[in-house]
């Protein structure tokens, strides 16, 4: 005999659901007659097995997962209370999809749930089991007041239960891309296999997919809160925010699009510019403190620029920042600033020689002065107290075994170097510049002055020193002064040769270099083309200026 109509119904459209033998086994079962009219036509035992023969061909052709080889079930009816929902559940619906699937299961009267039982498993908690799909299903059922609720107990592991709802949520097009990735990474993390291989065992397409998805969870989840808890974005604002490697340009970018409600489009314009940005930083230094500096002080003009403009003032900050750069400013109030030791001091400060209105004119060549300005004229005991504050804060900034190089003249080398050993530093040597095309004496009533002096002075026992051979070990060197293409507008400009001299001696490549009296920035250029790195202050802006077009102009590493 016959089972009720109603329970014909339901088992001809689960096996029409899922023509598997299981199924067809059941509806057999209870259709012992050759015909029954269940749905208001005839349908033949032999015909239900003629749609079962093509329905397996066709999917043992698919090449994706077979849904019905991870699990063997069989339906059953189960109070509300003893389905405990899945702590990685995939599955997401708004609330209005929510509210429609609610109605769905209101006036189906019980038909879509039978249609569509949850599918469950045993989590080792004495009667209670884990939805492994239909969560949704079972909150509807809660708020409806529903006591019991059709489900099917399947035999399978946790990672085919992970595989069983994601392959459910992406057919149903309802997959939160946030869950998707963090059990994603969580698989790809345990079994170390390839995105081509993950990407198979989900059935979720190519590799380029799964990286897409991937990048979700490893690059937002410290935004969390911000991204999915509320569930603020859907899937493709998901996948472009993914896009931005820079953590901390992410989060402003976030924010932005949680206040302008941007759409996905909007969101991947400003994380290319983003990634633009951060990767024109990284070439500039990779010291990941003036990296997150620099990116600080250009986010007022983050999202009201293109790339351009934002690089032209990433530019300017980079010499704040950098080990190759140039500082404008007073060095007695610059210098506390910085941070860095440094293994060599090399600097022309003022001389204390200016003589006040002494100008010579002449028919056929331009006049000479000997005023060079305000920064080079000091009374005598003014001049000393000067070097003695010049010391004081350069001379705790030599690292161990550092060196300290100083122009100066003849008036003063007893005092620099008693002042340098009341400092603590070791007294080495001075060294000589021997001029070979002075200025010309033109009154004719004194000596020329053809040479200048460099105070050598070390910090600890040891020292860098370099042999370059017997014909470059003498104390003295001499070269012209500055002509033709070298010379500038500076005064007392010194030539790149002495500088080089003194830095391939004292120096080693990567070593930094401090010249807080940079004047037209000859030891910059020097350091650049010798591969070390410097710190350049100068006081007067026309000759940071000029410091700053002869680093540009100059081959080499990056200027800063």
């Amino acid at each position: 005999m016959l089972r009720a109509k109603d329970d014909a119904d339901y088992y001809y459209n689960q096996y029409k659901n899922d023509p598997s033998s299981e199924n067809l086994d059941l509806l057999v079962k209870y259709r012992p007659q050759d015909e029954y009219d269940a749905t208001n036509k005839k349908v033949s035992l032999e015909a239900i097995k003629n749609e079962q023969k093509i329905a397996n061909k066709k999917r043992s052709e698919s090449k994706q997962m077979k849904i019905t080889d991870l699990y063997d079930s069989k339906i059953q009816l189960g109070p509300i209370d003893m389905f405990v929902p899945n702590p990685w559940n995939t599955n997401e619906m708004n609330q209005e999809e929510f509210e429609s699937l609610k109605e769905s299961i209101r006036t189906t009267k019980g038909i879509y749930l039978r249609e569509n039982p949850l599918k469950v498993r045993e989590n080792g908690v004495p009667g209670k089991v884990e939805i492994v799909d239909g969560e949704h299903r079972w909150r509807v059922c809660k708020e409806l007041g529903i006591a019991k609720i059709p489900f099917e107990k399947i035999d399978i592991d946790t990672e085919k239960a992970q595989k069983l709802n994601v392959i459910y949520s992406m057919n149903r097009g309802n997959v939160n891309y946030f869950k998707l990735s963090k059990l994603l990474n969580e698989y790809y993390d345990n079994h170390k296999i390839t995105h081509e291989g993950l990407a198979k065992e989900f059935g979720l397409g190519d590799k380029r997919r799964i990286n897409h998805i991937l990048k979700i969870y490893q690059r937002l989840n410290i935004f969390y809160e911000k991204v999915a808890a509320p569930r603020l974005f859907g899937n493709s604002h998901l996948e472009e925010l993914a896009n931005c490697r820079n953590e901390y340009l992410l989060e402003k970018l976030i924010d932005k699009t949680i206040e302008n409600k941007w759409t996905s489009k909007t969101i991947r314009t400003q994380a290319t510019k983003f990634n633009q940005i951060s990767d024109y930083i990284e070439d500039l230094t990779q010291n990941e403190d003036d990296q997150l500096s620099i990116i600080e002080k250009i986010e007022d003009v983050l999202f009201e620029f293109d790339f351009g403009p934002i690089k032209n003032k990433i530019d300017l900050l980079f010499r704040e920042f950098s080990k190759q750069k140039i500082i404008q400013g007073d060095c007695f109030k610059k210098l506390p600033e910085i941070e860095q030791d440094f293994d060599c001091i090399l600097t022309d400060p003022p001389y204390n020689l200016t003589e006040d209105g002494t100008v010579v004119k002449f028919k056929d060549r331009k006049e000479i002065s000997t005023e060079f300005g305000e920064w080079d004229n000091y009374s005598r005991e003014e001049f000393l107290k000067f070097l003695k504050k010049f010391l004081s804060i350069t001379t705790p900034k030599i690292k161990d075994g550092g060196s300290i190089l100083i122009f100066t003249s003849d008036r003063y080398i007893s005092h620099l170097r008693d002042m340098l050993i009341e400092f603590g530093l070791n007294y080495r040597s001075t060294l000589y510049w021997h001029k070979t095309n002075p200025t010309n004496s033109v009154q004719k009533n004194r000596d020329v002055s053809s040479v200048e002096i460099i105070v050598y002075a070390t910090k600890g026992d040891k020292r860098t020193y370099n042999w370059l051979g017997q014909n470059k070990a003498h104390n003295f060197i001499e070269t012209s002064i500055c002509m033709g293409k070298e010379r500038t507008t500076h005064p007392t400009q010194k030539p790149l040769e002495i500088m080089k001299w003194l830095l391939e001696k004292y120096t080693n490549p990567g070593d930094l270099v401090l010249d807080p009296f940079a004047g037209s920035g000859t030891t910059g250029i020097a350091c650049k083309d010798m591969g070390r790195d410097f710190i350049l202050i100068e006081k007067e802006q026309k000759f940071y200026d000029l410091i700053d077009m002869r680093l540009k102009a100059r081959e080499g590493p990056k200027n800063g």
